[in-house]
């Protein structure tokens, strides 16, 4: 049993049984250097003789080497690999340099690394340690923690070990944390008195755990350095400790003791970062340094040598060596760990660079062939540091390319705030090209997660100075949005200009684009009847869509034209078309699209699971800006619903991530949820003060009939009629008899004899929303009964209440129930039971398998596991009452989904 520890040792034993049980969970195990992480990791890996075992272990050095903590984790799995989905497998190859390909994908290979570590487990629960997690290379580090998250039913646990001080940081949001403390002084009585047998008094053990903050390598080491005597009390301790340089100072007493020759082979170790003793005794033949020099290191226990392998004792051995040795000693272990591993070209460019101080056109072409290869195998993190690095061993005139890609490689690996400090750096050099790419990065930057009102202005001048048409209409559609969602009409109008003077391009992808800018910049500012065409061309062009982003906006294309089913479709191929290829940077944006499309066809259940799969997309890679127009979709699901708690839960959180960033489109839907909740709880002045502020055209069409309902109720008609017009300008006369459900009740509500508009609203058969049908039903009905018609008031209040109830409206259905009882009906609530609902993730399963599609299509499509599809599908069917897909596909699905239903695989740890 270690010192101290038995809460630690029984949380890791309860992560393993987790896996035991096929309930894969994760553990970060923090604390600062020598607080005992390694030997927990240790005990870790004695408890897992059932289990298979795989390890990894950040090393600083290699923390630049793409891939590198990925591929001594996986090293020994690699047999698995054709059993995993192909285009995951074939990425995560070409991210390990284990074959050639085209542009890799980290979200892909973050998908591979689940897949893979749950087939290992297919025949033995299998335990990843993972030691210093903290100098894992970023590309690793981000595959290993998206994996972890996603750990459900699998027999997989993973452990990481993370020193919490210092200037690097592993970043593993969402993942369960332990923090490591110092002993007490009983724990480090036990620790000081061991391996002796010392009895060490409680005065001793109080005094030495208050001067090493209870760490235990600082009491291991003062075990060693203080005489038995001194331990018992028996002796005087020394004055003063022989701690104050730190942890390390009884190892760096030790190395100061070594000969001259020890100690330089030991800082060429300290150095390499390959564990390879080999390696070591070749570069330190470059300096000289004979291998027997090793030896009294290893009478001291400062290094292990067995095979090949060579091992510190501890980390802060090895970085008390470094940290010991003057710059020109370090310089020299580099320059012949360059010449011993010149056929290790990545190795070898970033120990020349290390032995560089002035600079070094060899070590820099070094950096960008490493960079390069880097690049080509997705590993944008590495790439960036070496070109960053090759910048500074550069002249100043030739520093400025170097440090462009560098921030572009970071803004690629998701390194946001480093990316727009290294965009800063190079802007004051940059000029022609170089400028105009950095014009677009830190547009893009400030798209993505900064303010979209900054972004707008670089990116059209991007656009401006682009190298080609089509590249100028992609920057210009990021533009427009940008204006767009940020309240910039007239920006979006400029956008459109400016792409109207383009040629149009030859691929009908561009194409697309460019008319949908076009269009979309006419709509946003009044032109309608210049949008129309343009849009409907784009929309008549998507059947020769080959890309996800253009087809996803011939379906905003078509949105705006009023097709919401054919919209619809177009969003749920570009969704699919994303998932078949991996691109799960782009599944957030198709997924809102798709949810937005399922709210408005009525199918909330199915909404709530794409909102949140595209939410957690969205934070696991970065995009802030997706992130607020999340929230503001998930906050109208909530205010249609009545559900108060969670649309206040969802504002806070919307105004804390977003609205500092002047997101003005996800703003005003928030308002628009907010005023719709005291709409539907009769708190009509709470309500019209909500909508008065909104401003933007999509969220203005959208919430018509709120805005109407709330402005007649208040008595304000002049303002509702204002309202009407400028919506549905040939809406003027009031006639709803051709228009859908929604306009028309919004409509029939300014007209003096309001019951036929608001019949044709609610008829079955009257395109538009089933909501706003419901909706017309219940205005329908509680006009009948003011007007003493309570008999056919009680046909359409019954047609509300089981509308109402079917979408799960709770606030409205009660106000349509007690309409139906104040016309002399009583009608029961028809809610479905807790064990019929399912939960988001569950309906998502349950639609693909629906489709006859295989239990990994579905695990590869959704970026979880097959045995996280089976649990969910097991418990689909035991909730259904239903044994095969076949049964499964003639059930509506939508309906036996629920906000509420929580049954989801345990995360343990």
């Amino acid at each position: 049993m270690l010192a101290g520890r038995a809460d630690e040792l029984a949380l890791i034993g309860r992560v393993l049984d987790d896996a035991r049980r096929s309930a894969g969970c994760s553990l970060v195990l923090r604390g600062g250097a020598g607080m005992g992480k390694s030997v927990l990791l240790d005990a870790a890996r004695r408890q897992a003789d059932d289990m298979t075992v795989l390890l990894a272990q950040g090393v600083e050095s290699e923390s630049e080497l793409p891939f590198a903590g990925l591929h001594q984790l996986l090293r020994g799995t690699l047999q698995h690999l054709p059993r995993i989905p192909s285009p995951q497998a074939d990425h995560l190859r070409a991210a390990l340099g284990l074959a050639r390909g085209g542009a890799v994908d980290r979200f892909l290979i973050s998908a591979a690394v689940l897949s893979l570590l749950a087939e290992v487990a297919e025949t033995r629960p299998l335990l990843c340690l993972v030691d210093d997690a903290h100098w894992l290379d970023v590309a690793s580090a981000d595959a290993l923690v998206f994996a972890a998250r996603r750990l459900h039913a699998e027999a997989v646990a993973v452990v990481f070990a993370a020193r919490d001080s210092g200037g690097r940081r592993f970043a593993a949001t969402g993942l369960p944390e332990r923090r490591l403390r110092g002993l007490d002084p009983a724990a480090a009585a036990q620790v000081l008195g061991a391996p002796r047998g010392a009895d060490v008094p409680p005065d001793i053990a109080v005094r030495l755990t208050e001067a090493t903050g209870g760490n235990p390598f600082a009491l291991v080491e003062l075990r060693s350095a203080l005489a038995a005597r001194q331990l018992t009390g028996a002796d005087p301790l020394p004055v003063p400790l022989p701690l104050t340089d730190g942890l390390v100072s009884v190892a760096l007493d030790q190395v100061r003791r070594l000969p001259d020759s020890t100690r330089t082979l030991l800082l060429v170790a300290a150095a390499d970062d390959t564990g390879s003793a080999g390696t070591v005794l070749r570069a330190a033949a470059e300096l000289g340094i004979d291998p027997e020099a090793m030896a009294p290191a290893e009478a001291l226990d400062l290094v292990t040598v067995a095979g090949d392998d060579l091992a510190f004792r501890h980390p802060l051995v090895r970085s008390a060596i470094v940290a010991a040795a003057t710059s020109p000693e370090r310089r020299a272990a580099h320059r012949a760990l360059a010449t011993a591993l010149a056929d290790d070209a990545d190795r070898c460019a970033w120990h020349r660079a290390s032995a560089a101080v002035t600079p070094d056109a060899d070590a820099v072409a070094g950096l960008v062939a490493a960079a390069a290869r880097a690049r080509q195998r997705g590993g944008h993190d590495a790439a960036s540091a070496a070109s960053e690095r090759a910048a500074q061993l550069s002249s100043a005139a030739e520093a400025t390319p170097h440090l462009v890609q560098a921030a572009v490689d970071a803004w690629l690996a998701g390194q946001t705030d480093r990316a727009r400090d290294l965009a800063s750096r190079a802007r004051s050099r940059a000029t022609g090209p170089l400028r105009r790419e950095l014009d677009r990065l830190t547009g893009m930057i400030e798209f993505r997660c900064g303010r979209p009102a900054e972004a707008f202005g670089l990116l059209v001048r991007a656009a401006e100075e682009a190298g080609s048409d089509s590249q100028a209409v992609h920057l210009l559609a990021e533009a427009s949005e940008a204006a767009s969602i940020a309240g910039n009409f007239a920006g979006c109008g400029q956008a459109a200009a400016i792409a109207d003077g383009l040629g149009r391009p030859g691929r009908v992808d561009d194409a697309v684009i460019r008319d949908f800018v076009i269009g979309m910049g006419a709509f946003l500012t009044g032109d309608r009847e210049r949008a129309v065409p343009l849009l409907r061309q784009a929309v008549t062009a998507s059947h020769r869509l080959s890309e996800v982003v253009p087809i996803a906006q011939a379906g905003r294309a078509a949105w705006y034209l009023g097709d919401e089913a054919g919209a619809q479709v177009l969003f749920e191929r570009a969704v699919q078309l994303a998932r078949e290829r991996g691109q799960l940077g782009l599944l957030p944006y198709t997924l809102n699209r798709v949810a937005a499309g399922e709210v408005v066809a009525g199918r909330w259940a199915s909404a709530t699971s794409y909102y949140e799969e595209a939410l957690e997309l969205a934070r696991s890679t970065g995009q802030d800006e997706l992130v607020g127009h999340l929230l503001g979709g998930l906050a109208l699901l909530a205010a249609f619903r009545g559900d108060e708690r969670g649309l206040a839960s969802l504002e806070e959180e919307f105004r804390r991530v977003a609205e500092p960033r002047g997101l003005l489109l996800p703003q005003e839907q928030v308002a628009w949820a907010v005023g719709h909740l005291h709409l539907s709880a009769g708190r009509t002045a709470e309500a019209l003060a909500a909508f008065r502020p909104i401003v933007h055209p999509a969220v203005l069409a959208s919430s018509l009939v709120d805005r109407v309902d709330a402005a007649v109720r208040a008595g304000e008609v002049a303002l509702a009629r204002s309202w009407l017009v400028s919506a549905l300008p040939e809406a003027g006369t009031t006639d709803a008899g051709h228009l859908p459900a929604g306009p028309a009740h919004a409509c029939a509500l300014l007209h003096e004899e309001p019951e036929a508009g608001l019949r044709h609203a609610c008829r079955p058969e009257t395109p538009g929303r089933p909501f706003d049908r419901a909706r017309a039903a219940l205005a329908l009905g509680e006009i009948l009964r003011r007007n003493g018609r309570r008999l056919d008031a009680r046909t359409a209040l019954g047609w509300a209440v089981h509308g109402l109830e079917q979408l799960g409206a709770e606030l409205w259905a009660e106000r349509a129930r007690r309409e139906l009882r104040a016309a002399g009906r009583s009608i029961r609530a028809d809610r479905p039971g807790p064990n019929a609902a399912l939960t988001p993730q569950e309906l998502q399963v349950a639609r693909y398998a629906a489709q006859g599609r295989s239990t990994r299509d579905v695990a590869a499509l959704l970026c979880l596991s097959p045995r996280t599809i089976d649990f969910h599908l097991r418990n689909v069917f035991a909730k259904l009452g239903v044994a095969s897909r076949t049964e499964l596909a003639h059930l509506p699905l939508d309906r036996l989904a629920g906000p509420r239903a929580e049954s989801r695989p345990r995360r343990a740890g």
